[in-house]
């Protein structure tokens, strides 16, 4: 999965990240666990792998997590940061 377009930058620290959008001059900051989901979309992984890895990585029930890591990613369809398939 390649999932950010090529105009998108992230950046990522302990304090959360930024996503600046080149085209348009757009920037969005996240929380930590915003910054985690990109972080481990930039290496590939798809949305159910994330959810899987944070509900371990947090102890928090998989479904609750799953919810929130597709709430995210769709979000960042709506906001052209990754494609919508």
């Amino acid at each position: 999965m390649v999932p950010f377009t090529e105009t998108i930058r992230t950046l990522s620290s302990t304090d959360g990240g930024v996503v600046l959008d080149l085209r348009s001059g757009q920037m969005f900051r996240v929380n930590q666990l915003g910054a985690r989901v990109l972080d481990l979309l930039v290496h590939g992984d798809s949305p159910a792998q994330i959810a899987l890895k944070l509900s371990v990585e947090f102890q928090v029930a998989l479904t609750e997590v799953q919810t929130d890591v597709d709430e995210f990613v769709e979000s960042l369809k709506l906001l052209g940061v990754i494609p919508s398939l």
